[in-house]
């Protein structure tokens, strides 16, 4: 959730300029240090990025699809222009793979992991992680990859607000009756430090 909630953040940020990403992927995210803050997660490459709100909404040929297949939104598969929506999506494919190991999609045949998108539901990210994971997170992840646009968060804003929520909900449930208020912060520091998302997570650079 530390790794997810920043690529949601940065993502939002990119979305609040008007700019549609069209390429979040896990090669595209960079985990470095910055002004003495570890874990520190970068968004990259807006070499395909649109600005719908400029007019400025096509950099390749009509007809040709712009991104990587493994996180391609279905409607963005079909021809349709790629909005903060279609971003969300991508994003959501991400964290799937923060959570399961793997992208909801998967084939050595790029066709079939289109073909995937445009039919197919992914399972819920604990069917291949092995363990449980919160309820709340899996629904906002599976929300992020609903076929329709209309049904998924509009933009990585409301995708960060979900998730915000589910952090929260996850540590009131195991946060100790016995800590004290002032060392809350701590404790939730304490809990992201010694989580899965602090290991390597399979695709995204360090």
């Amino acid at each position: 959730k530390h790794f997810a909630l920043q690529a949601a953040r940065a993502l939002a940020e990119v979305h609040s300029l008007g700019i549609v990403h069209r390429d979040v992927k896990p090669e595209n995210l960079f985990v470095t240090t910055a002004g003495g803050e570890a874990d520190f997660l970068k968004l990259l490459d807006f070499g395909i990025a649109t600005e719908p709100a400029l007019g400025r909404e096509r950099l390749t040929d009509d007809g040709a699809v712009a991104g990587t297949p493994s996180t391609l939104s279905p409607e963005v598969i079909r021809g349709a222009e790629a909005s903060p929506a279609a971003d969300v999506y991508a994003l959501g494919c991400v964290t799937y793979l923060m959570l399961a190991g793997r992208l909801p999609f998967e084939s050595d045949q790029a066709m079939a992991i289109v073909l995937a998108h445009l039919g197919e539901h992914p399972r819920r990210p604990s069917r291949y992680r092995g363990e449980s994971l919160p309820a709340s997170l899996e629904e906002v992840v599976l929300r992020c990859l609903e076929k329709d646009p209309a049904d998924r968060y509009a933009d990585a804003r409301d995708f960060v607000e979900a998730l915000v929520c589910c952090v929260d909900v996850d540590a009131s449930r195991h946060a100790p009756d016995s800590v004290p208020p002032s060392r809350s912060g701590e404790v939730e520091r304490a809990r992201v430090a010694t989580g899965p998302t602090r290991k390597d997570i399979p695709g995204i650079k360090r």
